[in-house]
């Protein structure tokens, strides 16, 4: 039986009850699931959030309750007659944002392990902070301050920490001090709300949806009618002409330009036009005439704009996110929209859970709880068309609306019961109303809100039902395009709000300034990382026991006790630091027994197989045997000599189209394909004719490859043949799709050029030459390997696919492999440079693909920095094995993470990996760049008044902070002379950035000089040509004013810096050392106890 379990709670996180009666829902749907009410904590129990909580406690404690409760359903539902696999979690408001944070929860890692189906109803999508972000961390002060464990005085002067004070306080005590500091902010806001703590929640919803980087499988997404009625209850009703608006928009959104003001004013357009109050107020139709731009039922004009601004931003766009979110792979979605007048925020869950209230006519109660329960017990939310159409379908009445709805597709009176999914081409909603009934007054919101007092509705008798299929992205006037325009600012919840609008009790209220910061990427050279630093011996430590603790955790994404790894982190120079750990249970063992996991532990590597692939080819191309511009054909002729050679443009696709996965040919030929019973296995099906696929024979059906248990590895000729038969995805070189036969093919023309083996080439030309002695394409014996205790590859035969994913190898080797990347052992710097770029981009803005690379971008992995990030990875899965090799030239970093078992440990560790180290290293190149260049440096000629002084300024890079030139304030002409070439006068510093080259016989270490504004203000169009890289603006008679030119001293210290536009060597002045102090303790205090007499 399946299983619905109900997350309910609205009241903003702070407040609520979780006693649901879900049997009118179930007993419509003939008791066909099983329902569980979770119960969570709310307000500082479960949203209370500082640094200190985080160290000390737990933040988000409230959403690991709901994950809690949804583990003991896996556990324990069966012992109720439950199905543990087919669980739907559904809440409303704060409840369905619960759905969308469940949704996200861990990165999107637990796949359909807690629940497959989610339903949000109005998902709450209040601004989310960081854990120990100003805002939560003012209202944990308030909080203590309200039970007096905080009186405002440095923290030094205590001798208990605030935490251990609140652990001390009575239960009493602490909820009425939630309760008031909950209730003491404005409309719509709570004190205590989820924050982005890097592990549960890991990105704003806005980020991570659009990155479709989600848990379950199906979302039923719902909202309110016209969804500006969402937003009365949470904006103040005094709003009357638009420069009411615009200072509405200026106190909620406090980061917005004036240029942001007419972008908003733009997408939310109205005239400035005073509004009366007796003018009508009247439901829209959604796709003609009013829009809820500017009328409702609840009110019109300008206090409508800023009610719908509210809605979208907070409500209803959540709600589109969440659909796009899925609506890729074998993820699906359905909208709908509640729409039956008044429509208030949290009005429907009468509907879809009963009892229905009195604008709810028996007809559409039934509708929408058998929606609900048919998405719950047949993951398809469709109805009958009588159902849909109630008992009075036969006799029509008039709309409620002041337009019928035209948005509907052509004429389909059973809509309802052939519902198409929600997808970014048909993106369709269906739209529950009713129609007829009589009209009366209600109180929406009695005492609540003032001026929505009355409304009119409509009851029994005479109402009907009236559903539509509408385009949910032109609705309202183009509700959808309005979502992307939020999307686009990276807001979730009226933008970044400062405590302007956060009404909380400020024990210490230091406010810090807040801006778009903009900092160039890379501003140091590469660090010398050492194993012995002591920065990275403290973060070996911390991640030992982080993977330690994980492993030994029940409430991991992944399971441990089947899952073996294996992590190697390597400088260009040597390896840093490793880890492994070998699963409980593991698989069988034939030729020899089992070992301990290490790092000389082999495993299949899969897809990583390709980067051996492509670095043979490029040191072909350096030794000038081949160009990777070469077409395919040339090396595989057979691809030209067959009848159906011309469905593929074969001569267009040239090596380096295939390393880059932009040949535009076919992913497989003879694996993962449905005919194999494996296959289709995976996705619930027992033969591939139980899931509707029809009996096939003939040369459709591959002879060779790894379809069937005990098949034989396709040859040559075989591939070639099969190849050739299927037409091409894309003409070449038009866009990037992920292909494994192009590493294939790239292997033939490997042997075709070298009259070897593929398995001789890479071992001639990479495994020997670095030393490589754990890394083969033949299966080593069982105990030198790890074999997982799941299905798996570890003795299939890939044969011809070796170039593709068929090496077997260990962490120990590939750390060999990054720093022979790193250091240009086998390529030239050049080529190593060339190879690490993108040669197409993807549907996301952080990914590229390269040769084979994926190459991801992101600003997320410094903590006080927007700095942007490159990262060079290449990913490989088979059966039970899933590996990636990560490089980040930019500190000369490689990481190795190898996986045998439950593959979600891939995704884990690499994150856990890469937030450890990325701050770590980076702060270690920052310390190395401020002791070799920080500095005042001098003209040795005594009349000449020239210097420099700079400095390492935070994440800034190196900056200048003071440029003499002839007398001259030469930083000052400087930035004059650019901000009147770039017609700005924002402000900003001059930072030098290293070019990694190098100048003359001493090794001279050359950086370039750019101004980089403090601010990035918004682009002014569409197209952006502010941030094109120029750092060679100004010359003075043929040399560049902005080139330095460091030379070092035999310890690497910088000596003396050139700089050519001014003709002048300028050396660096030896600061006076400080006599180091040693503190003895004791003698500090025998002082102290000598001067306490005194009073001193």
């Amino acid at each position: 039986m399946k299983i619905a379990c109900s997350c309910r709670y609205g009241g903003g996180y702070g407040t609520g009850q979780g006693i649901n009666d879900l049997s009118m829902i179930i007993n419509t749907n003939n008791n066909s699931f099983v329902g569980v009410v979770i119960q969570y904590r709310l307000g500082a129990f479960g949203f209370m959030s500082s640094d200190e909580i985080y160290r000390y406690g737990t933040v988000n404690a409230g959403l690991l309750d709901q994950t809690f409760a949804l583990q003991w359903v896996q556990s324990y539902i069966g012992l109720f007659g439950g199905d543990a696999s087919q669980v739907t979690i559904a809440g409303l408001s704060a409840g369905a944002g619960s759905v969308m944070l469940q949704a996200m929860a861990f990165g999107g890692t637990l796949g359909e392990s807690l629940f497959s189906n989610g339903i949000p109803a109005s998902p709450y999508l209040p601004q989310q902070f960081g854990y120990a972000d100003f805002v939560p961390t003012q209202s944990y002060y308030a909080f203590a301050a309200a039970v007096g464990c905080f009186n405002g005085l440095p923290l030094q002067n205590r001798s208990t920490s605030i935490f251990q004070c609140l652990v001390s306080k009575d239960t009493e005590t602490l909820q009425n001090a939630s309760s008031y500091i909950s209730g003491s902010t404005r409309y719509g806001t709570r004190a205590f709300l989820p924050v982005t703590d890097g592990s549960f929640i890991q990105q704003l919803p806005s980020q991570q949806l659009l990155e479709k980087r989600i848990n379950g499988r199906r979302i039923l997404s719902g909202s309110i009618k016209n969804n500006a009625n969402e937003g009365p209850l949470f904006t103040p009703q005094n709003i009357v002409t638009q420069d009411d608006f615009v200072q509405f928009l200026r106190n909620s959104f406090p980061l917005f330009t004036e240029d942001d003001i007419s972008r908003v004013l733009l997408y939310y357009p109205s005239t400035n036009a005073s509004v009366s109050s007796d003018d009508p107020s009247f439901a829209t139709s959604g796709s003609m005439g009013a829009t809820a731009l500017n009328v409702s039922t609840f009110g019109t004009g300008q206090q409508q704009r800023a009610d719908n601004v509210v809605a979208e931003t907070t409500l209803v766009c959540p709600s589109y996110w969440l659909a796009e979110a899925f609506t890729n792979n074998d993820r699906v979605a359905w909208k709908y929209q509640y729409s039956v007048i008044p429509g208030q925020h949290a009005s429907d869950e009468n509907g879809y859970l009963g009892p229905a209230m009195p604008n709810q006519g028996p007809d559409f109660a039934r509708a929408f709880m058998t929606i609900w329960g048919n998405f719950i017990t047949k993951n398809d939310p469709s109805i009958p068309a009588a159902i849909a159409a109630g008992a009075g379908a036969s006799s029509p009445a008039p709309s409620n609306s002041s337009i019928l709805s035209t948005d509907a597709l052509p004429s389909q009176p059973d809509v309802a019961s052939s519902w198409p999914p929600y997808t970014l081409a048909a993106p369709y909603q269906l739209n529950l109303n009713q129609s007829g009934g009589v009209p009366s007054q209600s109180a929406p919101y009695p005492g609540v809100n003032a001026g929505l007092d009355n409304v009119t509705q409509f009851t029994d008798p005479g109402l009907r039902n009236d559903f539509t299929l509408v385009n949910a992205y032109t609705w309202e006037g183009g509700r959808g395009m309005r979502c992307d325009f939020w999307r686009s600012t990276a807001l979730t919840y009226w933008s970044t709000m400062i405590l302007a609008l956060y009404y909380v009790t400020c024990a210490i209220c230091v406010f810090h300034g807040q801006a778009r910061r903009f900092q160039p990427t890379e501003p140091f050279p590469p660090p010398v990382l050492n194993h012995d630093d002591a920065t990275l011996q403290a973060v070996f430590r911390s991640i030992d026991t982080s993977i330690s603790k994980a492993a030994q955790s029940d409430s991991l994404p992944w399971n441990s006790n089947i899952t073996s790894f294996s992590i190697a982190v390597t400088s260009s120079s040597e390896t840093l630091w490793t880890s492994s750990h070998t699963a409980s249970v593991l698989g069988d063992y034939t030729d020899s027994p089992p070992s301990d996991v290490s790092d000389d532990t082999y495993f299949r590597i899969a897809s990583v197989s390709k980067v051996f692939t492509v670095l043979a080819a490029l040191i072909a191309q350096e030794a000038r045997n081949w160009t990777l511009t070469d077409p395919i054909t040339a090396w595989v002729p057979e691809l030209l000599q067959s009848a159906h050679t011309h469905l593929v443009d074969w001569e267009d696709i040239s090596l380096e189209s295939l390393a880059s996965q932009l040949s535009g040919i076919v992913r497989e030929y003879g694996q993962s394909d449905l005919i194999d019973p494996f296959e289709v296995r995976q996705y619930g099906f027992s033969e591939p004719v139980e899931a509707g696929l029809p009996p096939v024979k003939g040369d459709d059906v591959p002879p060779c490859g790894r379809n069937r248990p005990g098949q034989r590895p396709c040859t040559r000729k075989e591939i070639l043949d099969g190849l050739v038969r299927r037409p091409a995805l894309f003409a070449p070189n038009d866009r990037a799709t992920y292909s494994n036969m192009n590493f294939v093919l790239l292997g033939f023309a490997l042997e075709a050029l070298s009259g070897q083996s593929y398995e001789d080439i890479v071992a001639q030309r990479i495994f020997q030459p670095l030393g490589m002695n754990h890394s083969r394409l033949t299966k080593p014996r069982d105990g030198e390997g790890v074999i997982p205790n799941v299905a798996n590859d570890w003795n299939a035969d890939i044969g011809t696919y070796g170039p593709t994913g068929g090496i077997y190898s260990t962490a120990s080797d590939l750390a060999k492999l990054a720093r022979a990347i790193l250091n240009h052992e086998l390529l030239d710097k050049s080529t190593t440079n060339a190879w690490f770029k993108p040669h197409s981009y993807s549907p996301s803005w952080s990914f590229a693909y390269g040769m084979p690379w994926e190459i991801f971008r992101s600003s997320d992995l410094l903590p006080d920095s927007n700095r942007i990030q490159t990262i060079i990875t290449k990913a490989g899965g088979l059966r039970g094995y899933t590996s990636q090799l990560l490089l980040i030239p930019e500190y000369n970093l490689g990481i190795v993470v190898l996986v045998a078992g439950d593959g979600h440990a891939l995704a884990w560790l690499r994150e856990e990996l890469l937030k450890a180290f990325i701050p770590a290293v980076d702060g270690i190149a920052r310390q190395q760049t401020t002791q070799r260049f920080s500095g005042t440096y001098i003209s040795a000629d005594k009349h000449i008044n020239s210097s420099i002084s700079v400095d390492v300024q935070g994440n800034s890079g190196l900056v200048l902070t003071s440029w003499i030139s002839n007398g001259t304030d030469f930083l000052a002409t400087y930035t004059q002379m650019f901000q009147h070439m770039t017609g700005s006068a924002a402000p900003g510093k001059v930072q030098l950035t290293p070019s990694l080259t190098k100048r003359g016989s001493s090794e001279g270490a050359v950086w370039r000089a750019q101004f980089v504004p403090d601010e990035l203000p918004p682009a002014a169009g569409v197209i952006d040509m502010r941030l094109v890289t120029d750092v060679d603006t100004f010359t003075y008679a043929s040399r560049s004013v902005e080139e330095f030119v460091f030379s070092m001293d035999p310890s690497g210290v910088a000596s003396k810096v050139h700089l050519p536009g001014l003709r002048i060597t300028l050396m660096k002045q030896r600061q006076q050392r400080k006599k180091e102090v040693v503190r003895d303790d004791a003698w500090v205090r025998s002082v102290w106890n000598l001067m306490r007499p005194l009073g001193m």
